[in-house]
């Protein structure tokens, strides 16, 4: 299945578009949302598609993270990769589950209704939309707490392109948000 758009994404402003529109459910759980930004790496893809990605993701987070809690976004180069990782500091899952919390309609409590945990699509679209990508997503658990990490190819620059290189910006900065 192609993308339906490819544009070059910096993943900070995506960061920030994506805590932005969940602030109200980290105040709601009184969740600090904290970001850090050592690069900002651009990634190529469907803008709509890397917002559902990372908009699944940290809901997910802010869900299961203890009142009070706090939920790290990451985001970072590695070699020719932008990382995006998301922590929260909750409960994490069984470990006998966690290979299983990318398939659709998983959950890790079968006893909890649709109404209040969702139907066990969210994270099977973000696998899907990543190896769409020409990425790849993992979790573990990060004692304590979940830690969901993305791994996208960073985008060619143009001038990338013409000499068959790709560069790191450089950018080194990191922030703290509270939503």
């Amino acid at each position: 299945m192609p993308l339906r758009t490819n544009e070059q994404i910096p993943l900070r402003s995506l960061v920030d578009e994506v805590v932005d529109a969940n602030a109200l459910n980290a105040l709601q759980k009184r969740c600090q949302v904290a970001g850090r930004f050592t690069q900002s790496p651009v990634v190529t893809g469907d803008r709509a598609l890397l917002t559902r990605v990372l908009d699944n993701v940290l809901r997910n987070a802010i869900e299961y993270s203890l009142i009070d809690g706090r939920i790290e976004v990451e985001v970072r180069q590695d070699g020719g990769e932008a990382v995006l990782a998301v922590r929260d500091y909750g409960t994490g899952v069984p470990d006998s589950m966690l290979a299983s919390i990318f398939e659709p309609f998983f959950r890790v409590d079968e006893s909890r209704e649709s109404s209040t945990g969702g139907l066990g699509l969210g994270l099977a679209i973000v696998k899907r939309t990543v190896l769409l990508h020409g990425g790849s997503v993992t979790a573990r658990n990060a004692g304590p707490g979940l830690l969901i990490t993305v791994r996208l190819p960073i985008a060619a620059s143009k001038d990338d392109t013409l000499s068959g290189h790709r560069r790191s910006d450089g950018l080194s900065q990191e922030t703290n948000r509270v939503a």
